[in-house]
């Protein structure tokens, strides 16, 4: 039964690795809109 485990394995990484992709997304986001209000781009000094 090692083929029906690694389907199911991969099925479960595959919702995780989707939720995952997408919170590294936002932190990502967050981070750039954080850095972008802290220092706004167009105020070079």
């Amino acid at each position: 039964m090692p083929g029906t485990l690694l389907v199911g394995l991969a099925r479960h990484y595959r919702r995780w690795g989707i939720f995952l992709f997408v919170a590294k997304i936002a932190r990502y986001a967050g981070a750039v809109m954080y850095d972008l209000g802290r220092k706004p781009p167009w105020r070079v000094e």
